[in-house]
């Protein structure tokens, strides 16, 4: 069989592995690269070549500063804040978290984060409420999707980074305002679908009266995100390295417990994104993507290009990680299938698959689900019944979901601003 072949073989091999038996797809894919290496007689620095440093340090120095910010309650308390613009209307709090989702996102935390915060916050309020916790849930995902493809949040760098390694570079903004518009329409339509403008509750009042002002270690935090995001917008300073300094003064001063953050940096996610990118180099340097790339082209015409990708995507998101695993494998087919295609343009396809993947990040087999199924079996204590129907429930809407952005590729949704 053909090395090329053989290689997305493996590529399959450690997903699957990876998500059955729960373990980092990044060092299994580290540990695959070698074997693959030795088989098409690949030079070991060829091999560590794959491993993306500048990806690394910047995941790790946005990681390490909104860490902080998650470990001292910073974005908590804002989050609650937030909250209050709401009011006594029950029925406005998911448009609330859909913003508040969204801002928290894209400023730089990521997608991950920003949920692994809603989604908790969200669940909590629909406790405190007496309510479903589905509606908030669905809600505050679609906010933190929407703002996950900032260039200053992880899985936009990651995507950025990758497109710009297949030669497709300065279409951020674009890139980021596609993901929003796809994310607002879906939640637009389940707000209303779901029945969600007429929710109410008694006990909104108890809810509101339970916010706490910040102190003065959140108001320091505060300042140095806007700190660092002033240094990225306006003075073009490197997001990892901005995040690093303001971090570090944060630090210094005595913000944070330095143990603290280091013990809550998602590591195994660092470790996947940049494992995963060293077996794609040798998948690249055998000729995998190139096959994998004619095999989804054959699927494929100049109309169906966009809507396809997009769904592939989220088969794919729906049970791997969408910054570790979707993106990394699919960016480096475009350039292949534009070959076939010349009449597609490929930001929409890298655009129609990053939307696919993130959209489906709201099943229970992916982290985004994960979460929010946590959060729900967490505050509300289901029993064995009730938690296999809301994991049901989460997987719907995710079909429901890719489903719904896939068939926006059929109104050339994914290039209206290219």
């Amino acid at each position: 069989m053909d090395l090329s072949i053989i290689s997305l073989l493996f590529l399959l091999g450690c997903i699957v592995l990876g998500f059955v038996l729960k373990r980092n797809i990044g060092l299994l894919a580290i540990a695959v690269a070698l074997i693959l290496g030795r088989l098409g007689h690949i030079e070991d620095s060829v091999i560590i070549s794959g491993f993306n440093s500048n990806l690394f340090l910047i995941l790790l120095g946005v990681s390490y500063l909104f860490t902080i910010a998650v470990n001292n309650r910073t974005l908590e308390l804002l989050a609650r804040k937030t909250i209050t613009l709401a009011g006594n209307r029950v029925n406005i709090i998911p448009l609330v978290l859909v913003v508040l989702g969204t801002i928290i996102s894209m400023a730089g935390p990521g997608t991950i984060p920003a949920l692994a915060l809603c989604a908790m916050l969200s669940t909590t309020l629909a406790k405190e409420l007496d309510i479903d916790p589905l509606p908030f849930t669905v809600c505050s995902f679609m906010g933190a999707a929407a703002g996950g493809m900032s260039p200053i949040a992880p899985t936009g760098i990651i995507a950025l980074e990758i497109a710009a390694r297949q030669g497709y570079s300065g279409f951020g903004i674009p890139y980021m305002l596609t993901m929003m518009a796809a994310a607002f329409i879906f939640g637009a339509v389940y707000y209303f679908a779901a029945g969600i403008f007429k929710l109410k509750s008694e006990n909104m009042h108890a809810v509101l009266k339970q916010v706490e002002p910040l102190n003065r270690n959140q108001w320091i935090t505060v300042a140095g995100i806007g700190a660092m995001m002033i240094m990225v917008i306006f003075l073009k300073v490197n997001v990892g390295l901005a995040s690093f300094l303001i971090a570090g003064i944060l630090n210094l001063i005595g913000v944070c417990d330095e143990r603290r953050i280091f013990a809550n940096i998602s590591w195994s996610t660092l470790i996947m994104v940049c494992g995963v990118g060293v077996l794609m180099n040798v998948i690249i340097t055998l000729g995998g993507i190139n096959q994998l790339s004619a095999a989804l082209a054959s699927l494929m015409n100049t109309y169906t290009a966009p809507p396809l990708m997009c769904f592939g995507a989220g088969i794919m998101g729906w049970f791997s990680s969408t910054s570790g695993v979707v993106i990394p494998t699919l960016i480096p087919t475009v350039p292949g299938i534009i070959t076939h295609l010349p009449d597609v343009t490929p930001l929409s396809l890298i655009s129609a698959l990053s939307v696919g993947s993130q959209m489906a990040g709201i099943s229970p087999g992916s982290t985004g689900g994960a979460l929010a199924l946590a959060s729900y079996v967490t505050l509300f204590k289901p029993n064995i019944e009730q938690k296999n129907r809301y994991f049901i429930r989460l997987f719907l809407t995710s079909i429901f979901a890719v489903l719904f952005v896939s068939a926006l590729g059929f109104a050339d949704f994914y290039n209206w601003i290219y």
